[in-house]
């Protein structure tokens, strides 16, 4: 993947049946939610509340989401 840096990034609109939130997770409940959607993707090496703990401790953590009504259907986390 290739992106020059000098180009505009174009801006996408998402269609009115979702949603682009930052997520901060802030509840344990917000956590588990996390944690069951990356267990389900990643089933043999899930990343756990522990390691899950450690990713938001780095001040550069961030976590977006794309919701239709309350489901996840998209995300992106770093650190």
């Amino acid at each position: 993947m290739n992106r020059d840096l000098t180009e505009p990034v174009l801006e996408l609109k998402l269609q009115e049946e979702f949603q682009f939130s930052h997520w901060s997770m802030e509840t344990s409940s917000e956590e588990r939610d996390y944690l069951d959607i990356e267990a389900e993707i990643w089933p043999d090496a899930p990343l756990g509340l522990n390691r899950l703990s450690e990713y938001k401790n780095n001040k550069l953590w961030t976590s977006m989401v794309i919701r239709q009504i309350d489901t996840i259907i998209g995300g992106l986390t770093t650190w």
